[in-house]
């Protein structure tokens, strides 16, 4: 299960071999320099084989005159920089975080003149919108989790306007030059021991992710993650994971946290069959563990009226309750904070810029509501708020989805962890 430790032991049984030239890619510089990244992690072993390390080049050289190179391939068009090297092992780390045809370009790029066949090795996360999905299609039951009867078998391929194309074992081209085999090999966090023993708090963390997550990243002991889960309606938020309740408990200014948070239409509603997004007020208050969602506003109406309502309702939510909202993009996004930050003067107020897509905003948003952390007070909006989060990310609005995770992520400061569940070999 430990696919980060399998990634740098992988090139390791021929580095005796003078020539053999390894690559290992994330898609990412910054991925590979972080603190605790490959680059680091490679200290814990290459030394003590002998290896020297040059920092420029990211380079590991063996006594034999053998080399493992750790680069990346952020852009598209990055596997060009591969074309014509003698490179007899590639190895891509989170293989679904590159797009296919990086895939298979560099696997055109695989040559060895050192007597070593030519190999790559991947690792992944189960991701059902990944063009993965299809490749490992021929290992994954009709449940989305391994067939066990199949993991590890070898299946052969090959391609054809760059397209995978399976075949038989005993398949020629037109040259007389055979397939390709590859295999896929399951694991899961059971799989690693000494990862659980170390840290006894990470199964415990993987537990406490989103359903989607939870079947992902964590899946079935003995058949890994779900290559089927993704967020669909009633996955992300459930109706009856909500609590309804008629009061929160007493407290005093400082005693519990409380954001509003704004989510803005981009339109106004112009014509009787329009449906534009709606300006979303959300208001949370953290108390003691449990996230309470106090007041909803959503309302289609023009810039300058929307603009007295923000200033209005920070007044009466009172100058204790965080005001944020969603700062769009570019320049006009900053403008537009300018303009807010402004007119709140005296409250706590500012734009939050979104680094990722809305389903991951809402993830520990979702978290928290199906261990039961979230209740509703009692209001007129309950029907409409519920209705909305259980028909995410498949609705017609998500407004006051992203108003809530916003207000939910700026209280807790909420994150979501990762991990992995597979490897193939090509």
């Amino acid at each position: 299960g430990g696919k980060s430790w399998t990634m740098r032991i992988g090139p390791v049984r021929n580095i005796g071999v003078r020539g053999f030239q390894a690559v290992v890619f994330r898609r990412t510089l910054q991925q590979i320099k972080k603190p605790g990244g490959m680059w680091d992690k490679s200290y814990e072993l290459y030394p003590l084989l002998g290896g020297r390390d040059s920092k420029a080049e990211l380079k590991w050289r063996f006594p034999a005159g053998s080399a493992i190179t750790y680069s990346h391939l952020q852009h598209e068009h990055d596997w060009l920089d591969w074309q014509g090297t003698e490179t007899t092992m590639f190895c891509f780390d989170q293989l679904e975080e590159f797009t296919q045809l990086q895939f298979l370009k560099i696997l055109g790029c695989m040559r060895s003149t050192c007597g070593v066949r030519t190999q790559m090795f991947c690792t992944m996360n189960p991701d059902a919108d990944s063009w993965l999905r299809d490749f490992v299609d021929p290992w994954i039951a009709e449940d989305g989790y391994v067939d066990l009867a199949k993991n590890g078998t070898l299946r052969y391929f090959t391609i054809q306007q760059d397209q995978v194309v399976w075949v038989d074992a005993d398949w020629r081209d037109t040259n007389g030059r055979p397939p390709k085999s590859v295999t896929y090999i399951n694991a899961d966090v059971w799989d690693n021991p000494a990862l659980l023993n170390s840290d006894p708090d990470y199964l415990s963390n993987l537990m406490a992710q989103s359903l989607v997550d939870r079947e992902r990243f964590l899946g079935i002991k003995g058949r890994g993650g779900s290559w089927n889960s993704k967020a669909i309606a009633g996955k992300v938020f459930r109706q009856d994971w909500f609590e309804v309740v008629d009061q929160v408990p007493s407290i005093l200014p400082g005693q519990a946290k409380l954001c509003r948070f704004w989510d803005f239409a981009a339109t106004t509603k112009q014509l009787q069959g329009d449906d534009p997004d709606f300006t979303c007020g959300v208001k949370l208050m953290l108390l003691d563990g449990v996230t309470y969602v106090l007041d909803v506003i959503a309302i289609q109406t023009t810039p300058t009226e929307i603009d007295r309502l923000v200033q209005n309702t920070a007044s009466q939510d009172g100058r204790w309750c965080m005001v944020r909202w969603e700062q769009e993009g570019g320049a006009s996004g900053v403008r537009d904070s300018a303009r807010l930050m402004q007119m709140l003067r005296g409250f706590d107020a500012r734009g939050i810029h979104p680094e990722i897509n809305k389903v991951g905003r809402a993830k520990p948003f979702s978290r928290a509501a199906e261990f039961g952390q979230v209740k509703l007070v009692r209001g007129a909006w309950n029907q409409a708020y519920l209705n909305e989060l259980s028909q995410f990310p498949d609705g017609a609005h998500d407004d006051q989805v992203d108003a809530s995770s916003g207000a939910f992520n700026e209280l807790t400061g909420a994150d979501v962890s990762r991990t992995s569940t597979g490897t193939f070999r090509v």
